[in-house]
């Protein structure tokens, strides 16, 4: 590494050329950078929940529907118009190639009793394929009175919205899995065609999963520009000077375009989707943007110290670049560990985040020790400015923040551990939430069209439940209608189906009497019903060539994760104490994923930390040959992860895949902070610095740097920004992590140091 530093500063122009070269080429692979859709790829593939509804699925079709819901206000859906649009745009809907399934009114049967023979009966389309009249209209608005049920699930309850529920293929034509986005761009422009002179929502997995993509594009777009437009101007108030700091930026973008063009080159290389732009990689660029600042800020003020007492360039990068070249180096290494600690991590995509932004961080620290040292020689720096020759505030008002810290160390030091009981309290307070929908603000479009298909439809989370036992014995089907009883108490349930609902109608229809809305007693009646039923219907309740398997289709308003949970519990528990033995119930579907998620969530934070902090111990051991030094670099990343999260439980801020990417961030930072200080604190110890004067010179020397990387990096305020809540709360606490971090490092760490520092040996 020295032979590279010296040849940045001898040989600049050489090395900023080969730099950028090396760049680019990474940065090439951006040709490759997909943005990926589909939140199912988040389980593992081994999760039991997984497993059971992709098995599902490949007996009885997916589960999850792209909900259409269109009207117009003050008119029923029950005029000859509307009735023609649902046949015609289902008509074109069933033509698209990945479309497997689509349900409207025109779609669904009607079963009505034969007049000529009373024991048989007639299945025919609700509206047949011929010229509309209005008697038709009125004969299916009195059947879908007659058979709420079906109703429900295509017709509003005021009856001025209809809804067409679309499916698409697991596996497209050509081998490809599923891409939701695709079906929306095939969806989109047929609906704007025929639904123009209609309000359209559009709801379900699919359309929220679809419609993701273009949400990352927008608000990484916005994040990135608003997160930078702040970091320049905190930067350039701070160190008031305009190459200093498009210098900094210039490492900032050439590292996020660099590790963006990496993860295309995985993806290319690997073919391992964990290598796309997921929704939990939104928050990528703004982490890199903090990391790569720091690295630069650092290089910058000693740079701008160094010369300020030199007046020579050379001398003073030389100088700046000799000192900082080891904490920069094992502040890069630490936070790649911190990152890499993800591939632990049992949600796959975070496998993929932390070795695409351990690249970042990576390259981020090679462009530091060549292109930046490079930079600095190439341009001519005026002596007399202002900004080398005078201190900035946040430079002199370290000295006045180190005094008052190392006055009453030991005060200081317990209003600092007061502050992380508090935290800890807050942790026993903190809940999880992993519904998608619940990540989107009120007022969002996508929540606001959910809200509206679950308020006026059946509900769009699903809840499936396969029974193994013989589908055409009585008592089975009447223990499966206790089951959809129970379930439907529930009032976020929209509604249930099963073989249960279609043989009850069935035999209610065939003797025209609502007493007989019921199952019969017997197994040929069962089978002679069976033998009458509509094909579309039974596929998907029922294993038509066994008959020895069934599913029970639920579906609810989107809840949250507490009322997943409980919801779900309270099921199990009524299938475990009231229904028989024999009777062998599967579980699966969204609901039953997110609960599983949970889980998942909170295991990636915890082995997360644990491990970071364990791999961060071990190296700092390794290089500062020393335990006591070891355990001095953990204190402020420990006290951070404190604070965040019990921050988080006071304020009711719950954890998601995305905030508790938190968790190593906060790391990475915390021991970027901590190294820093113990190299400077090192560096004078064997300078032969007085004892009473080290701490106090070592906050002037490194904390003017932590201290203008925490304001610089204020820049994440941008998360605010967001239009998914976890992302606003990100934005906040890592404006809180910056604080704390630094307050671990001063307040805790630095203060440890200078008390210990008269009992320990510190070498």
């Amino acid at each position: 590494m020295n032979k590279i530093i010296n040849k940045s500063i001898n040989s600049p122009i050489q090395i900023a050329i080969i730099s950028i070269l090396l760049t680019v080429l990474i940065a090439s692979g951006i040709r490759w950078f997909i943005i990926d859709d589909d939140f199912f790829k988040m389980f593992p593939k081994d999760l039991e929940s997984r497993l059971l509804w992709e098995d599902m699925t490949r007996e009885f079709g997916d589960s999850e529907f792209l909900f259409i819901a269109f009207g117009q206000d003050n008119r029923d859906i029950y005029n000859v118009e509307t009735i023609n649009i649902i046949k015609e745009l289902t008509k074109e809907l069933k033509e698209i190639p990945i479309v497997d399934k689509v349900i409207s009114l025109s779609t669904i049967d009607k079963i009505e009793s034969d007049p000529e023979d009373e024991t048989w009966l007639l299945v025919d389309k609700l509206f047949p394929d011929k010229a509309l009249d209005i008697n038709q209209i009125i004969n299916a608005k009195k059947y879908l009175n007659n058979n709420p049920d079906v109703k429900n699930r295509l017709v509003s309850n005021d009856e001025v919205y209809t809804a067409i529920a679309v499916r698409s293929l697991i596996v497209n034509e050509d081998g490809s899995y599923r891409n939701n986005s695709d079906l929306m761009n095939e969806v989109l422009p047929i609906t704007g065609r025929y639904l123009s002179k209609y309000n359209v929502h559009y709801a379900g997995n699919p359309y929220i999963t679809g419609e993701v993509p273009n949400l990352i594009r927008s608000d990484v777009s916005k994040l990135m520009l608003s997160g930078i437009l702040i970091m320049i101007f905190l930067l350039y108030i701070n160190i008031r000077n305009f190459k200093a700091v498009s210098m900094i930026l210039c490492l900032i973008i050439l590292s996020i375009v660099c590790m963006n063009g990496f993860m295309g080159w995985m993806f290319y290389l690997t073919g391992k989707e964990i290598f796309n732009f997921t929704i939990i990689n939104t928050s990528m660029p703004i982490v890199l943007l903090t990391i790569a600042n720091s690295d630069g800020v650092h290089i910058i003020t000693h740079f701008f110290k160094e010369l300020r007492i030199t007046k020579n360039k050379k001398e003073a990068i030389e100088n700046s670049m000799d000192a900082l070249k080891m904490p920069i180096f094992l502040t890069s290494i630490t936070t790649i560990i911190a990152f890499l600690a993800m591939i632990f991590a049992p949600i796959p995509q975070m496998f993929g985040y932390g070795i695409c932004i351990s690249f970042g961080i990576f390259w981020a620290w090679f462009l530091s020790n060549t292109l930046l040292p490079s930079m600095i020689m190439l341009f001519n720096w005026d002596l007399n400015s202002i900004s080398i020759l005078k201190q900035g505030f946040l430079e002199q008002s370290i000295k006045r923040i180190g005094g008052l810290i190392f006055t009453n160390p030991k005060k200081i030091l317990i209003m600092g551990i007061s502050f992380v009981l508090v935290g800890i309290i807050g942790i026993g307070l903190l809940k999880v939430e992993v519904n998608i929908i619940k990540f989107f603000k009120d007022g969002n479009s996508i929540r606001e069209s959910t809200e509206f298909v679950d308020d006026n439809f059946s509900g769009t989370m699903s809840l499936l439940m396969r029974v193994n036992a013989d589908m055409k014995n009585p008592e089975i089907l009447r223990e499966i209608s206790k089951i959809q009883e129970y379930i439907e108490t529930h009032p976020e349930v929209g509604m249930t189906l099963s073989l249960s609902d279609i043989i009850k109608q069935m035999h209610e229809t065939l003797y025209n009497d609502e007493e007989y809305y019921s199952i019969p007693d017997s197994l040929n009646q069962v089978s002679n019903l069976l033998f009458m039923a509509p094909g579309d219907q039974l596929d998907m309740v029922v294993n038509t060539t066994t008959y020895k398997k069934g599913m029970i289709h639920s579906y609810l308003s989107s809840i949250s994760t507490d009322e997943i949970v409980t919801i779900s519990d309270d099921i199990n528990n009524f299938i475990d104490t009231e229904i028989k033995d024999d009777l062998n119930i599967e579980t699966s579907g969204l609901m039953i994923l997110l609960k599983d998620f949970i889980s998942l969530v909170i295991n990636s934070s915890v082995i997360s930390i644990l491990v970071s902090i364990i791999a961060i111990f071990i190296i700092s051991l390794i290089f500062f040959k020393q335990p006591w030094w070891a355990l001095m670099s953990i204190i402020p990343l420990c006290s951070a992860v404190i604070l965040n999260f019990g921050l988080m439980g006071i304020f009711g801020i719950k954890l998601s895949h995305l905030t508790a990417l938190l968790t190593s961030i906060i790391i990475g930072v915390g021991v970027d902070f901590a190294v820093h200080y113990i190299s400077s604190f090192r560096r004078k110890l064997r300078l032969g610095v007085e004892n009473s004067k080290l701490s106090k010179l070592t906050m002037d020397d490194v904390g003017y740097p932590i201290l203008l990387d925490v304001v610089s990096n204020m820049g994440f305020a941008a998360l605010l920004f967001s239009d998914l809540i976890p992302l606003n709360y990100m934005g906040g606490l890592m404006v809180f992590a910056m604080l704390t971090t630094s307050f671990g490092t001063f307040l805790l760490m630095g203060t440890t140091i200078e008390i210990l520092r008269k009992k320990i040996n510190f070498r």
